[in-house]
């Protein structure tokens, strides 16, 4: 990935992908995550054992996050791939435009990520290697205002704090 925006303080991102083969959405790999770095290569294999005779039913889909330790990871876009519609009788490098996670992002250009497909027939292996991204903008999932909460359907806690005077001596 190149020319990641920045999610902390520090100037920098940690992301890594999540890699499933739908419509099965139990089977799930991941990346590693490459901290402190807006421009990660991933270059990591997954192995999918399918069925010559199902795989043009399947769809590969890509969730590219970034990690957070102290909340919950930001998705930052993903790919789907139909593989109906992709000859695997040969290794294919393909290059997609990430989609938004949400519709109010939809506009936004999110990047691209590059991924390698390999079938295997006498094996019934898909191989999967998330080769890089390029490009990618994270987009800041956690706004926090009242206005683009209700856009979102979501209402907004507010914490109340009561303070009151009392004659009473605290111990």
């Amino acid at each position: 990935a190149q020319d990641l925006q920045a999610r902390d303080f520090s100037g920098t991102a940690d992301p890594y992908a999540k890699i499933r083969l739908l419509p099965d959405k139990t089977n799930v790999w991941q990346t590693r995550i490459h901290k402190k770095t807006l421009n990660p290569v991933f270059d990591e294999d997954f192995v999918f054992e399918v069925r010559a005779a199902t795989l043009g039913r399947h769809t590969l889909e890509i969730l590219l996050y970034d990690f957070d330790a102290y909340s919950r990871h930001h998705r930052i876009g993903s790919i789907q791939v139909a593989l109906a519609n992709i000859d695997l009788s040969d290794r294919v490098d393909v290059w997609k435009g990430l989609t938004p996670c949400s519709g109010h992002d939809a506009r936004l250009d999110l990047g691209e990520l590059m991924v390698s497909l390999a079938y295997l027939p006498s094996a019934e292996r898909l191989t999967v290697v998330v080769i890089k991204a390029r490009n990618l903008r994270v987009v800041d999932d956690t706004r926090n205002s009242s206005e683009a909460a209700e856009l979102r359907g979501v209402s907004k806690p507010v914490p109340q704090t009561y303070m009151g005077m009392s004659s009473a001596k605290i111990c």
